[in-house]
């Protein structure tokens, strides 16, 4: 068994095609098709089978999916290893982080690390913090940055993922309102007050998104616009189209001002956490990564 077998039949299943297969690993498709009939053959058992559009895997493949994609990624960490020992290092590392991470913490992070690796390439995917978990674990990244509540990191994920906060927001939620908006009182604003706005939110997933499903379990509350982030979300009230829940320290431009309003109900704290899996020994870059991050906050 080949590290180029197991890589040609996972590309062919995860792109449903032998031709397609071949262009991703920059080999010829009769190449790809020896490498998946000689793994079968090692293994004695049917891995891929052919459709109307194209190629799928078996019910054989995907009852050892999970031990072929463990092997793909120990070989990948063996090789970035081999070259951090060597002093080559090289590879890539994939993150998955919410906005507010992949926008304000990766790009210095980055800078800083790529000082010491510049070998490695990165790949970030920006997603809310459900989308974090999700392809950590499913080894979609390597590592993830997500928003939480501060003490609240759920029991049944840690069996699965290692969480290290590196970064605790002191900032309140405020409700943030257009320029303009005429105010009743400057005191922090009872729940029963906010049912008289339109609200922006961030789509389900995100810490933000969950602060507002939770103020309208006790009023109702009404919805103008899903965004996927909370800088989006300030642009459009900044646009004098709705009201939104967010952050006290967001900073809008001062060409277009907003009116910050205190809450009554008062949230937890919210942080930032690196997340990765439990089950897997994190490479160098990985390791490396993590320090950088946790050192922009000592």
């Amino acid at each position: 068994m080949k590290v180029r077998q197991i890589e040609s039949l996972m590309a062919a299943v995860e792109l449903g095609s032998l031709r397609k297969a071949a262009q991703k690993l920059d080999i010829s498709q009769p190449a790809v098709t020896q490498q998946i009939n000689t793994l079968e053959e090692s293994l004695n058992l049917i891995l891929l089978r052919r459709t109307p559009g194209g190629v799928a895997g078996t019910p054989n493949y995907k009852s050892l999916q999970p031990y072929i994609e463990g092997v793909l990624r120990a070989s990948h960490a063996l090789k970035q290893e081999a070259d951090a020992i060597s002093g080559s290092a090289s590879g890539s590392l994939t993150i998955s982080a919410v906005p507010a991470a992949s926008q304000k913490i990766i790009p210095k992070a980055m800078k800083l690390f790529r000082s010491i690796s510049p070998q490695i390439q990165f790949k970030i995917l920006e997603m809310s913090s459900e989308g974090v978990k999700s392809t950590v674990q499913t080894g979609q990244s390597d590592i993830g940055l997500l928003s939480h509540w501060i003490h609240d990191e759920p029991a049944d994920e840690q069996e699965t993922l290692t969480y290290r906060t590196v970064y605790e927001n002191p900032s309140p939620l405020t409700l943030y309102l257009p320029a303009g908006t005429t105010l009743s009182s400057p005191n922090p604003l009872p729940s029963t007050e906010l049912t008289q706005y339109e609200f922006i939110v961030l789509t389900k997933g995100h810490l933000l998104r969950e602060a507002f499903d939770k103020l309208s379990e006790d009023v109702p509350l009404r919805i103008v616009y899903e965004t996927t982030s909370s800088a989006a979300a300030l642009t459009l009230v900044q646009g004098g189209l709705g009201a939104s829940i967010l952050p006290e320290s967001m900073m809008a431009d001062q060409a277009q001002p907003v009116i910050k309003r205190p809450l009554e109900i008062k949230f937890p704290k919210t942080g930032i956490s690196i997340i990765r899996r439990n089950d897997e020994m994190p490479t160098s870059p990985m390791i490396e990564f993590t320090r950088t991050i946790q050192g922009m906050f000592i």
